[in-house]
């Protein structure tokens, strides 16, 4: 169990920041806008820590991204993964 919570850390990390740069948005910027505290978005770009539902769900609509498309996306991910 851990380790797919440990999978799953890694991949919404690496969905921000592919989303983010394919956008051209700062880290600043993004964190800004989901009204996070940039360092609490680095740590979580690199998967270091657990993310609450509200937190993803204001990086994800600040990237002006589907909630339903990035959790088909991160299954498909996972799947790949394990």
């Amino acid at each position: 169990m851990d380790e797919e919570r440990t999978l799953m850390a890694q991949l919404i990390g690496e969905y921000i920041v592919s989303t983010r740069r394919d956008k051209h948005i700062r880290q600043y910027a993004l964190a800004a806008r989901a009204d996070i505290p940039q360092r609490t978005l680095r740590t979580l770009e690199k998967g270091e820590v657990d993310i609450s539902v509200y937190q993803l769900s204001r990086i994800v609509r600040a990237l002006d991204e589907d909630m339903q498309s990035f959790w088909e996306e991160l299954q498909k991910d996972m799947k790949v993964r394990e």
